[in-house]
């Protein structure tokens, strides 16, 4: 065998003893329509709708594992349909109504509130102003760096690439901002 196979499936076995997330190479997010109510500045709170557009990798799906961090969930469908869901730590698991197969374009509602949090060392996630609240998306304190899961339902990777529109409600007197392409 040589240097470099070694060197490599040395490098797969340390990625998957630090947790490497391999969502992505089951299900493929398409789009994210997010619908984020940002009213609440004395209490700090955010309510959320993420419906999200998916297509499953391999055949017999039955279950997705999104990240949320300190946000909660209340209601979950696919196409209407309730889903049994359950959080735990800083993941929402989803159970289908029914498998989902490849070539199946599905879509997922999440409706959620709660306080969205900062990053470890004040760096990272959803911070709060008297005139502004704002997401900084990346953390360098924490692993994953990536922080979407600080304000909406994802798979909170650096693998995952899909399409997203928002649509964010604030207060008459305030005016809401999104960058991307």
């Amino acid at each position: 065998m040589n240097l470099f196979l070694i060197l490599l499936l040395l490098g797969i076995e340390t990625l998957h003893s630090q947790g490497w997330d391999s969502r992505s190479d089951s299900c493929d997010i398409l789009h994210i329509d997010l619908h984020l109510d940002i009213l609440d500045f004395t209490n700090k709170t955010i309510a959320g709708q993420a419906q999200i557009r998916f297509v499953p990798k391999v055949n017999g799906l039955n279950q997705l594992r999104f990240d949320l961090r300190n946000l909660n969930a209340s209601q979950v469908t696919l196409s209407n349909q309730p889903c049994n869901f359950w959080q735990s730590g800083e993941l929402l698991y989803v159970d289908l109504p029914a498998t989902v197969n490849t070539g199946d374009t599905s879509q997922l509602k999440i409706l959620y509130q709660g306080q969205p949090i900062t990053g470890t060392g004040d760096f990272g996630g959803f911070f709060w102003t008297s005139n502004f609240a704002f997401n900084l998306g990346i953390s360098l304190n924490d692993i994953p760096h990536n922080y979407g899961r600080a304000w909406f339902p994802c798979f909170d990777n650096f693998i995952e690439r899909f399409t997203m529109t928002c649509h964010i409600r604030v207060s008459s007197s305030q005016k809401a901002v999104c960058g991307g392409t």
